[in-house]
């Protein structure tokens, strides 16, 4: 797994709930997330580009959170976002590496650490 593709989660937590949430009140059968680093460490343009139109917000060091159609997740992952009970898929990209985590609703509660 790679350390940064799983901290484009971490950073962005709050955002990628927010996101999916608002896919599950527009009535998505599969809400998915994605949470990419830009500039250089992150992806392409083209990539970027093709994101624009699914963003939901700027995150963590003007990363981006995007909640793509299952279709768009489906042919970007070579496959179908698995279905998570009570929750969603998410996706992390950094550095050219992915990480893909099935997130349960219930998780959302903050840690008292933090």
């Amino acid at each position: 797994m790679s350390l940064d593709a799983q901290a484009m989660l971490e950073v962005n937590r709050e955002l990628i709930f927010k996101a999916a949430k608002e896919q599950r009140e527009r009535g998505a059968e599969l809400p998915f997330v994605v949470s990419v680093a830009t500039f250089g460490r992150g992806v392409k343009q083209e990539m970027l580009q093709a994101l624009e139109p699914y963003r939901v917000a700027f995150g963590h060091n003007q990363s981006l959170v995007a909640a793509p159609p299952v279709e768009v997740a489906a042919h970007w992952l070579k496959q179908t976002p698995p279905v998570v009970e009570h929750g969603f898929a998410v996706l992390g990209y950094a550095f050219g590496k992915t990480v893909v985590q099935l997130w349960r609703w219930d998780e959302e509660d903050p840690d008292g650490f933090f």
